[in-house]
Formats: C-alpha cells, sequence, structure tokens
C-alpha cells in the first residue's frame, strides 16, 4: 500500500478498520508500505498486530525495491 497524501483516519473509520477491514489482511503473505512520515513508518510497526503477513515499511524513493520485495513472498 502506497500512503499519499494519508492524514490518518477519523474516530468511526479506525472502528470501522478495526471491526471490519483489517480481516482481510489476514490473507496476505506480505504487506509493502510505502510512505514518506515518521508516523507512517511507526503505523507499519502497528500493523503488524493485526495480521499474519511479513509487513515492511519502505520509503518513497524504496517503491521499486518494496514491489522486489512482494515478489520475493
Amino acid at each position: 500500500m502506497q500512503l499519499e497524501d494519508f492524514h490518518g483516519w477519523g474516530l468511526h473509520a479506525a472502528w470501522d478498520d478495526v471491526c471490519l477491514g483489517l480481516k482481510p489482511y489476514r490473507d496476505f503473505d506480505r504487506i509493502a508500505m510505502v510512505g514518506g512520515r515518521k508516523w507512517e513508518r511507526w503505523l507499519a510497526a502497528i500493523w503488524k498486530s493485526f495480521t499474519t503477513a511479513k509487513v515492511r515499511y519502505f520509503g518513497v524513493s524504496e517503491a521499486d525495491a518494496a514491489w522486489k520485495w512482494i515478489g520475493e513472498g
């Protein structure tokens, strides 16, 4: 997932993700998060507790490496 111009969730959207939206992430083997902000890196670390997938954060300049890593899985 590429976090582009992402400003976070509102309370309602965050609750929906916790209740329903995170379930599909159990179906992935790897999740690459691409972003450019410090808190987005933190978000990737938190995301690991909601999935059995390997989660890895990449900076914006590393988008190609993110795709390569996904393809290795």
